[in-house]
């Protein structure tokens, strides 16, 4: 993690990360796109292998963050899919304000219709809500992994002690997937 972790410190500081992990809204300019941004490079930071489907929609003007039937019928959404190694493969939401029962459901449809597409064994698909506020009771026994503010702080500490499977280990706490 060490050489990882010093090479993103050289280009954001450590300071400016967890800022955008935990207080995007400092952020005067789309401080949705910061939280999702950096919520990809704390999953990366973790382990997992993470494709970022909300980066240069502006400049190609296509999202990728809907998945869609026959490009027309909406099934669901995510900001991030994440995979480690043939054990876990993260779709994961970003919302920087309270528990979205919309976005968990969208989430949770596009979970299950991936799990439709192929044949996945062993691999867990796990939809997972970000969000930089604190939750507590209210993230517990959902249906999407919750990780919330005070999560992504221990996530965070586990990367900078090089701990990256504790790290990812932090993701599923509280959820009932």
């Amino acid at each position: 993690v060490e050489p990882f972790f010093r090479t993103l410190d050289a280009f954001c500081p450590f300071d400016r990360f967890r800022e955008m992990l935990l207080k995007p809204q400092n952020f005067t300019n789309a401080p949705e796109k910061i939280f999702e941004s950096a919520v990809a490079w704390l999953l990366s930071l973790a382990g997992f292998n993470t494709i970022y489907l909300g980066a240069n929609t502006k400049s190609t003007k296509i999202n990728f963050d809907v998945l869609r039937k026959n490009d027309k019928y909406q099934i669901g959404s995510a900001d991030i899919i994440a995979y480690d190694e043939n054990r876990k493969l993260l779709l994961a939401d970003c919302d920087i304000g309270g528990i979205n029962e919309q976005k968990i459901e969208k989430l949770v449809d596009a979970r299950d219709h991936i799990k439709g597409l192929c044949n996945c064994g062993e691999l867990e698909i796990v939809p997972v809500l970000f969000s930089p506020k604190i939750f507590e009771e209210a993230s517990k026994n959902k249906a999407v992994a919750i990780v919330d503010g005070s999560v992504i702080s221990n996530i965070l500490e586990e990367i900078a002690k090089g701990d990256r499977e504790s790290a990812r280990s932090k993701i599923s706490v509280n959820s009932r997937w």
